[in-house]
């Protein structure tokens, strides 16, 4: 079993990755990337505010196996909300 692991991914979204790996039991560090769309430098605060949003979201009802797309009446509302 996987135990400890880096996750590499945008650094707006290192926190909501990490806090979910380590609720599975795993440790996780994180390296966010340096380049792409989603770094610090290139993103707008939609992105940031849509990852604080879906951090708020995972430690509310996440962690409880409540998924929210679940409870959407329809998954094409993610493409209006967040094109």
């Amino acid at each position: 079993m996987v135990s400890d692991v880096i996750i590499v991914t945008d650094p707006f979204h290192c926190k909501r990755a990490m806090t979910m790996a380590n609720d599975q039991g795993i440790i996780s560090t994180c390296s966010p990337v340096k380049s792409g769309p989603n770094t610090i430098s290139n993103s707008g605060y939609k992105y940031l505010l849509r990852e604080a949003g879906a951090y708020l979201v995972y430690i509310t009802v996440g962690r409880r196996g409540v998924q929210v797309s679940d409870h959407l009446p329809s998954a094409d509302i993610l493409t209006k909300v967040m094109p």
